[in-house]
């Protein structure tokens, strides 16, 4: 059996394609879907606080202790409004290319749940960011400060 190069080579990108997406390499986006655990099982239960963006409101919750080059766990409750995709990540105002990460659903408990990777430097201009994406694309976003 003879295969056309371009076959081939499109048999062998998907192979490679699929194959990336099982590993654990860092990308632009990834999603948050090891939900494998309990709520105990990661730490204390810090409150941040209430975050607003537009109509969207959420309150929000890390888990455990934020430590550089680690994955930090956060839960925003919906408080108000809806919205079609949350993504988050950590890091500071002047970040560049972080890596975001698609938070899933849980209608039950009418919130969003997700791992975000930490950066190596932690301090107190390092932020929890929220970015929305609602039915019609319109991107928007917010902080909220990390417990330290």
């Amino acid at each position: 059996m003879h295969l056309h190069p371009r076959l081939l080579i499109s048999i062998i990108f998907c192979a490679c394609l699929f194959t990336a997406c099982d590993n654990n390499e860092p990308s632009s986006e990834k999603s948050s879907n090891d939900h494998n655990h309990s709520y105990a099982e990661l730490g204390t239960d810090h409150k941040l606080g209430k975050l607003q963006i537009g109509n969207v409101g959420f309150i929000v919750h890390q888990f455990g202790e934020v430590v550089g080059q680690q994955k930090g766990v956060f839960t925003l409750k919906l408080d108000n409004g809806s919205i079609s995709e949350v993504r988050i990540w950590v890091g500071q105002a002047d970040e560049q290319n972080p890596i975001k990460q698609l938070l899933i659903f849980n209608e039950e408990k009418n919130e969003y749940h997700g791992h975000a990777e930490l950066p190596g430097t932690i301090n107190d201009k390092t932020a929890l960011w929220v970015e929305l994406t609602n039915k019609n694309k319109r991107v928007t976003k917010g902080q909220i400060p990390l417990k330290l």
